[in-house]
């Protein structure tokens, strides 16, 4: 039943939303390569992969502030254009969709001819101080950097660091 739902509210913006499900992982990066931005409206998240998936592809993500979304994700507001997408409280869907449209707006300048009519569309004040022709790239760039603290090998040097610190710590209070 809530599949019929979406798939009919869906419907009403044939050129605007796309409904992705199934079972080929393929088709997860897919539309996060389609996508211009990406909602991960959590109410809990451990750790936020699928936020770093869309990054990974230089999408932007509009997210719940919650676990690891709120540390995986830089938001524009406060990183300025080293900004990877947008935080808002969670359960609060209009505040969802404000971050989801600005983002549209920030990303697609590179498609609009007057940027002033993209900054009117854009809710946050902070935002429309980025307003540039090529922010877009530039979202796209943090993302794809920000993704790269992310990488098994950064993880593994990250590790080894933290247990030299242990290491050596024991052995000072031996002494």
């Amino acid at each position: 039943r809530l599949i019929e739902e979406i798939f009919a509210e869906a419907c009403k913006y044939p050129n605007s939303v796309r409904i992705v499900y199934g079972i080929v992982p393929y088709i997860y990066f897919l539309a996060h390569v389609a996508a211009t931005v990406y909602a991960a409206p959590s109410r809990w998240e451990p750790f936020g992969i699928m936020a770093l998936e869309s990054m990974a592809v230089g999408t932007p993500v509009a997210a719940s502030r919650v676990g690891g979304l709120s540390e995986t994700i830089l938001d524009l507001r406060e990183h300025g254009l080293n900004g990877t997408g947008l935080l808002v409280p969670k359960d609060n869907p209009e505040e969802l969709a404000k971050a989801i449209t600005s983002l549209i707006s920030l990303i697609e300048t590179e498609n609009v001819d007057e940027l002033r009519v993209l900054k009117e569309k854009i809710q946050y004040p902070e935002l429309k101080n980025l307003l540039s022709r090529d922010v877009g790239r530039k979202i796209r760039e943090s993302c794809l950097k920000r993704i790269e603290d992310f990488r098994w090998i950064k993880i593994a040097d990250m590790a080894i660091k933290v247990y030299n610190i242990a290491i050596n710590r024991r052995k000072r209070c031996k002494q």
